[in-house]
């Protein structure tokens, strides 16, 4: 397990590195862009989430509240992109549906088993491909780039699990390795 665990942390990283070569320009160039700030707002639950653990911190309810953000936000970026560059009536709808599916999955991530959680953030790379060379209102690095960070941060969700569980029995302070 604790091979996958490494696996894990090496794909969200490889992935990270990744955005490097994918977004065109520096996020903080572009704060009136959403997918922008979609980018600024996955390297932020990083660096969190990073610095917790090099604390030496393994807080799970922390990481896990911060992953269920993110589940959340990943739809309102497209719902921005839409008011911002498209406003076919359309397309709100859909996005919208994708507001509530990912707000739904989040909500049983809480309720039933976080297998949701990282089910719905790993899922969600299946709505950027829909995404792809629409030509709409979604960027396709955009769409690239969150495909590849959902399925990083869904397989390290889904690694996390076992994990965030032995936090929580321990308080949620120990280290576990």
């Amino acid at each position: 397990m604790k091979n996958l665990r490494r696996t894990s942390i090496a794909g969200v990283i490889i992935a990270t590195i990744s955005l490097y070569w994918i977004v065109p320009e520096n996020p903080m160039l572009h704060l009136d862009d959403p997918s922008h700030w979609g980018i600024i707002g996955y390297l932020s639950v990083l660096l969190v989430i990073s610095s917790a653990k090099l604390a030496g911190q393994n807080r799970g309810a922390l990481e896990r509240n911060l992953l269920t953000g993110f589940l959340m936000a990943m739809p309102l970026i497209y719902i921005a992109n839409w008011i911002r560059y498209d406003q076919q009536s359309y397309w709100f709808w859909v996005e919208l549906m994708g507001v509530i599916i990912y707000w739904a999955i989040a909500f049983l991530s809480k309720r039933v088993s976080l297998l949701f959680l990282a089910f719905g953030i790993g899922a969600h790379a299946i709505w950027d491909i829909w995404h792809f060379n629409q030509g709409l209102y979604v960027p396709n690095w955009y769409v690239i780039g969150c495909t590849v960070i959902d399925v990083a941060a869904g397989f390290y969700a889904l690694v996390q699990i076992k994990y965030w569980d032995l936090a929580f029995k321990s308080g949620g302070i120990r280290h576990v390795d």
